[in-house]
C-alpha cells in the first residue's frame, strides 16, 4: 500500500491480488519497498482457499498465517524499472512482446534516433541500470515465469535468448541463488 506499482508478466500467467488491512498487521508492513517471492504449495493453497467460500469463519486466521508465511519466505529480486516516457517504453514493450533479446543497445538507439552515449544516460536515469543489465533481467523473469508454469529448462532456455541450457541455469543461479530445475522446489 502507497507504493505506486504496475505488475506485467511477459508469459501466460495466473494472478490474484490479496489486499490487508496496513493499520491491522502495521508490524508487518513496515517496509517501503516491494517483495517478489515465490510461492510455496501451502501458500498457494492458502491464497486459493481464501478465494473459496468453503471456510467463511476462518478467513481471519488463514490471512495471519498467510502474512506470517510471507514474512519467512525468501523474497529475491523480480523488480525491474519500465521506463515511464515515450518512446523509449513503447520500444522496449515491443521488443519485450516479440521476445527481441538480441537487440543491441545501437540498434535501441537506432530506433529512438539517438546516439548510443544519450541512450546509455537516458536508460541509467530512467531504469537504474544499464540497457544490458535491463534486458538480462528482463530475459530471466521471462524465463521464472516459464518455469513456474511447467516448460522445462532447455526450451525455456532457447526461448529466452540463450544458446544453451548450462548458459542459462549459471545466470539464473546468479539471480535468483538455485537452479532453475530447483528454484519451486526450495525455500525461496
Amino acid at each position: 500500500a502507497g507504493i505506486e506499482h504496475t505488475t506485467t508478466f511477459l508469459s501466460a500467467t495466473k494472478m490474484r491480488s490479496l489486499y490487508f488491512d496496513k493499520s491491522e498487521y502495521k508490524d508487518i508492513f513496515e517496509s517501503k519497498s516491494i517483495k517478489v517471492f515465490a510461492a510455496t504449495a501451502l501458500i498457494r493453497e492458502l491464497i486459493a482457499t481464501l478465494f473459496q467460500h468453503q471456510f467463511p469463519g476462518a478467513k481471519q486466521e488463514m490471512r495471519h498465517l498467510l502474512l506470517l508465511l510471507v514474512q519467512e519466505t525468501k523474497a529475491f529480486n523480480a523488480d525491474v524499472l519500465m521506463p515511464e516516457e515515450e518512446p523509449l517504453r513503447s520500444v522496449l514493450n515491443d521488443l519485450l512482446h516479440h521476445r527481441a533479446w538480441s537487440t543491441s543497445a545501437q540498434e535501441l538507439a537506432n530506433k529512438l534516433n539517438v546516439t548510443p552515449r544519450t541512450l546509455t544516460r537516458h536508460f541509467i536515469r530512467a531504469t537504474g541500470m544499464s540497457f544490458r543489465d535491463w534486458k538480462h533481467r528482463m530475459r530471466l523473469i521471462f524465463a521464472l515465469e516459464k518455469i513456474a508454469n511447467g516448460s522445462p529448462v532447455k526450451s525455456t532456455a532457447i526461448q529466452a535468448g540463450y544458446s544453451d541450457a548450462s548458459a542459462f541455469s549459471i545466470q539464473f543461479k546468479n539471480l535468483y541463488g538455485s537452479c532453475p530445475r530447483d528454484f519451486f522446489k526450495s525455500d525461496n
